[in-house]
């Protein structure tokens, strides 16, 4: 498994990858809906989890404003993307802009 992270025109792109059976295309939307597993995982051992984690991936992105979504990988398996969009509520205090930040007094 691969993870990136790299800066995007939008904002930061972050990419979770593998080299597994990927995931058919009629399923890469299913996969985010609750409790769902794509087919290839169903009663595998290596997929034990109930199925909620890419739900809860895909509203937390986008309630920062982004995304969540699955494509295939080049080479075979899928890569996982979230793109969070740039913000200035993202930067840490000392790089907002002047009169931007929070009131110190």
């Amino acid at each position: 498994m691969v993870t990136r992270i790299e800066p995007n025109a939008d904002g930061v792109l972050i990419a979770v990858e593998d080299e597994g059976p990927g995931i058919a295309d009629a399923e890469k939307e299913a996969v985010f809906e609750p409790f769902r597993k794509a087919a290839a995982f169903r009663g595998t051992t290596s997929s034990a989890g109930l199925g909620i984690g890419l739900s809860l991936v895909r509203r937390f992105a986008e309630l920062h404003g982004g995304r969540a979504w699955v494509q295939d990988r080049p080479g075979g398996g899928a890569s996982f993307r979230v793109l969070l969009p740039a913000s200035p509520t993202l930067l840490l205090p000392d790089e907002q802009p002047a009169g931007t930040g929070p009131d110190p007094g």
